[in-house]
C-alpha cells in the first residue's frame, strides 16, 4: 500500500508538472500572438542560451558569462515591458510553481535525491485520506480536557465519571506507548453515546499514526459498504485492506444495517482473520455485551469479547457532547 500511495503521488505531480508546462506555452502564445516582438525576443534568448554562453562556458572566460548575463538580463527586461504594455503582469510567461523549493518536481537534489517537504505533505494527506483518518480530525491526548465530565461521584460508586476517563484515557495512552508489543492486543470501547468513546479513537489513531503505523479507521457503516462491495464482486480491495490493516479502527459498531448473508457472516471472517494474524484492532460501540451476543451471535460475539486478546472498556457516566471537547 504504501508504494502505491508513492506511486499514486509522484503521477499527481508529473501531470501537474505537465500542466503547468502546457498553460505556460499557452501564455507564450498568446503574448507572442499579441506582440510579434516578443517572440523575436525570446527566440534570441533561446539562441544566446545555446550559443554564445555554451562557448563561454567551454571557454571558462569570466567576463565572457557575464555579458551573456547582462545581454539576458537586457532582453527579459524588454520582454517585461513589452508585456507591461499589453496590460499583463511581468512574469506572465514564467511557470507558476506550486513550490519554489523544488519547482514542483517533488524532489531536491542532484546525485542524492530526496522528498521535498511539498512532497512529503501530499504524501501524508493521501495517507491519511486512505486511511480516513480526516474522521479522526485533530483529537489528541493533549486536548483531553477532563474538565468535561462530573466530578460528583457516579451513583453507587465511590469515584467520579472524570476519576474514570482519566484511568480510560491513561489505559489507551498505554495501549499506544505499548505498540505493536501490547499483551491484548484489542480493544472494545462499549458505553452510551457522549462518553468519550470516538474521542479516545480518535487520539489512539491520530498518536499511533504519527508513529508510522499504518491505520485503517472507518466507521461501522463503511465496513459494511466495503464487506458488501467484496461479496458481490464490485471491489474487493477496501475488504482486504481491512483484513490486512496494521491497525483496524471501527468505530460505532451496530449503527450498521443486518444484511442477510453479509453483515454476520463477513464481520465473523474480518474478526477471526485478524485475530489469527494477531492484529491489533480498536472497536467502539454503543451496545453491552448481552446485545452483542444477541446482535451478531456466539461466534461473533466471542471474538469480540474474548478477554485473552481484548481490554473492554465499559464507559459510565452521562453524555458529555454538550459540555464540551472530549464526548
Amino acid at each position: 500500500m504504501a508504494d502505491d500511495v508513492r506511486q499514486t503521488v509522484r503521477r499527481e505531480f508529473d501531470r501537474l508538472l505537465s500542466q503547468e508546462q502546457r498553460e505556460r506555452e499557452e501564455r507564450i502564445r498568446d503574448a507572442e500572438a499579441r506582440d510579434p516582438e516578443i517572440a523575436a525576443l525570446l527566440k534570441r534568448r533561446t539562441l544566446a542560451l545555446t550559443g554564445a554562453y555554451a562557448r563561454a562556458l567551454s571557454e571558462r572566460r569570466a567576463p565572457a558569462r557575464e555579458e551573456i548575463r547582462a545581454e539576458l538580463k537586457r532582453m527579459d527586461d524588454e520582454v517585461r515591458a513589452r508585456l507591461a504594455a499589453l496590460g499583463l503582469p511581468g512574469d506572465y510567461l514564467e511557470m507558476r510553481y506550486r513550490c519554489n523549493v523544488c519547482k514542483d518536481l517533488g524532489y531536491v537534489g542532484d546525485a542524492g535525491r530526496r522528498d521535498c517537504e511539498c512532497f512529503r505533505a501530499r504524501l501524508d494527506e493521501e495517507r491519511r485520506k486512505r486511511a480516513r483518518l480526516d474522521m479522526a480530525g485533530d483529537d489528541t491526548f493533549e486536548r483531553f480536557d477532563e474538565n468535561v465530565f462530573p466530578a460528583t461521584p457516579l451513583p453507587g460508586l465511590d469515584y467520579s465519571q472524570r476519576d474514570f476517563m482519566r484511568r480510560v484515557r491513561d489505559i489507551c495512552v498505554r495501549y499506544c506507548d505499548a505498540f505493536p508489543n501490547n499483551r491484548r492486543r484489542n480493544l472494545l470501547l462499549t458505553g452510551a453515546p457522549g462518553l468519550g468513546k470516538t474521542f479516545l479513537l480518535n487520539c489512539m489513531a491520530n498518536r499511533l499514526y504519527a508513529r508510522g503505523v499504518a491505520v485503517s479507521y472507518l466507521t461501522a457503516y463503511r465496513m459494511l459498504g466495503a464487506m458488501r462491495e467484496s461479496v458481490m464482486g464490485v471491489d474487493e480491495r477496501p475488504f482486504q485492506l481491512m483484513l490486512g490493516a496494521e491497525l483496524l479502527i471501527i468505530d460505532d459498531l451496530g449503527s450498521e444495517p443486518i444484511y442477510r448473508n453479509i453483515t454476520i457472516e463477513m464481520l465473523f471472517t474480518l474478526l477471526n482473520e485478524r485475530m489469527r494474524a494477531r492484529a491489533h484492532t480498536l472497536i467502539a460501540t454503543n451496545l453491552t455485551a448481552p446485545q452483542l451476543l444477541e446482535r451478531y451471535g456466539d461466534r461473533v460475539a466471542s471474538r469480540l469479547i474474548n478477554t485473552e486478546d481484548t481490554t473492554i472498556l465499559g464507559f459510565v457516566g452521562a453524555d458529555v457532547r454538550v459540555r464540551g471537547k472530549g464526548g
